[in-house]
């Protein structure tokens, strides 16, 4: 006798968020397996926390609205959008202990073995460490942190979606500490820097190990430096998850697919693959600036501190030199970095949208020579590099005048060779006046640096500005 089956039973069907799950937990497991290297391993582990973010954003907050709507149907699997719902919470729950328990009990010991430490604790960081991450959060991190307080006169600001955020609770430095006295704070992460910042290692151990501290936990250590008026009472990092409000159909594949792959470009307008962010980014030159106007937003204004824009009252400017390259470049690099964050930019230049696009541009010289005055020259490199400082001082008469090392133009011979060594370029006046004092006091044909291994070094276009 023929068998007929009921394939409408719902005892025949996995529900799919459940069933997403248990890939999810497939793929944490290549994080168990002895045989993948170790980085691999570890990337496993930070797959599996990018796809629960998704998964949260996408299919929990669509069960979220049905249980709202009060939507009481149930899948092919028998369950309502309630029973989903905690189903999840369960299954999320040991997902989450497996991650943990993987990465504290396998991959850390690993790590150390194979001479990585991360720093799980600021009071393990010795007086030499602490001094250095001292001067990164003074030099690299103050500057693009925007704090944001909530009282009476002030909303509560706006959380940005999977943004890494600090929470603080404050009292004024009167001593009160009472509920009524107590304020809330907040300080996001800043995207633009590595979350992992590698400090000095211990120097018994030969120059062997490599140790890491996290953006988080140097920002948690000097937020008081952020609210001077107050005293911290605690801090501790949050994330805030929102709902992704796709407006597109996930089950049809060839449309997502489409939607994805599609150049979202509209006239001067360009869009990121994902768009986190209202409004669009205006990207123009003014008067030998360039000028991004845009409303007051954390992300925005961490992205900009980061590339030195500054705020004159009605927009972000940055003044073009011969250091900072041409307006095209500069304008591509900003705009990149802008859709990399989820803004929307418009760029008027079809060639500058496309290397804005594309990533596309010439970047930003970081070390060069320009004319101080008279016959004085200016040595000049961003941000703190104490070997370059001790090298340049070497050159015969030069002296300190922050943020630049001083040299006379006769010491030319010395300014080329420790150019040529450190990668320095010259501005075009620099590079003229070296020019009209060989041309006065040397050989006028070409401008060379005699050293030790007769290496002569002739300043040629790539060395200029």
């Amino acid at each position: 006798m023929e068998m007929k089956f009921d394939f409408h039973r719902p005892e025949y069907y996995e529900n799919r968020e459940l069933s997403w799950l248990k890939f999810d937990g497939r793929v944490l497991n290549e994080a168990k397996d002895k045989n993948i290297p170790l980085l691999e391993r570890l990337k496993f582990v930070s797959i599996t926390s990018s796809n629960l973010d998704e998964f949260f954003m996408v299919r929990v907050a669509s069960l979220k609205d049905m249980v709202h709507a009060d939507y009481r149907k149930k899948d092919i699997a028998g369950m309502t959008a309630a029973q989903q719902l905690a189903a999840i919470n369960e299954k999320t729950r040991e997902l989450v202990d497996s991650q943990y328990h993987i990465y504290n009990r396998s991959l850390v010991p690993l790590m150390k073995a194979n001479h990585i430490q991360i720093i799980e604790k600021f009071e393990q960081l010795d007086e030499r460490q602490v001094k250095f991450v001292e001067r990164y959060f003074e030099e690299n991190v103050y500057p693009v942190l925007t704090p944001m307080a909530v009282d009476a006169s002030r909303p509560f600001p706006l959380i940005r979606n999977k943004t890494l955020n600090i929470a603080a609770l404050l009292s004024g430095k009167n001593g009160k500490t009472s509920k009524e006295a107590v304020e809330f704070a907040t300080v996001q992460v800043p995207s633009v820097l590595p979350r992992l910042v590698q400090i000095p290692s211990d120097a018994a151990d030969g120059g062997k190990e490599q140790t890491f501290i996290l953006l988080e936990q140097i920002i948690e250590k000097n937020i008081d430096k952020l609210f001077l008026n107050y005293e911290v009472l605690c801090a501790y990092p949050y994330r805030v998850m929102r709902n992704a409000d796709l407006t597109i159909d996930e089950d049809e594949a060839a449309d997502l697919l489409k939607e994805i792959q599609k150049q979202l470009v509209s006239d001067d307008i360009v869009k990121p693959q994902i768009i986190k962010h209202d409004g669009i980014v205006e990207i123009v030159e003014q008067n030998g600036y360039i000028c991004l106007k845009f409303e007051r937003n954390s992300d925005f204004i961490s992205v900009v501190k980061s590339l030195r824009y500054e705020w004159d009252g009605k927009s972000w400017k940055r003044k073009l030199s011969e250091t900072t390259g041409t307006f095209a470049d500069r304008a591509a690099e900003v705009g990149h970095a802008l859709l990399r964050n989820g803004f929307c930019i418009s760029i008027h230049d079809n060639d500058v949208k496309e290397k804005a696009i594309y990533g596309d541009f010439e970047p930003e010289c970081d070390r060069w020579i320009s004319l101080f005055k008279d016959t004085l020259l200016a040595i000049n490199w961003r941000g703190y590099n104490d070997t370059l400082y001790t090298k340049a001082r070497k050159i015969s008469g030069s002296k300190w005048d922050s943020p630049s090392v001083i040299v006379d133009v006769s010491r030319y011979q010395e300014i080329l060779k420790f150019a040529k060594s450190e990668g320095f370029r010259f501005t075009k006046k620099a590079e003229q006046k070296i020019r009209d004092y060989i041309a006065k006091n040397g050989n006028a044909k070409t401008v060379v640096c005699n050293n030790n291994d007769s290496d002569n070094f002739i300043i040629t276009e790539k060395h200029i500005l």
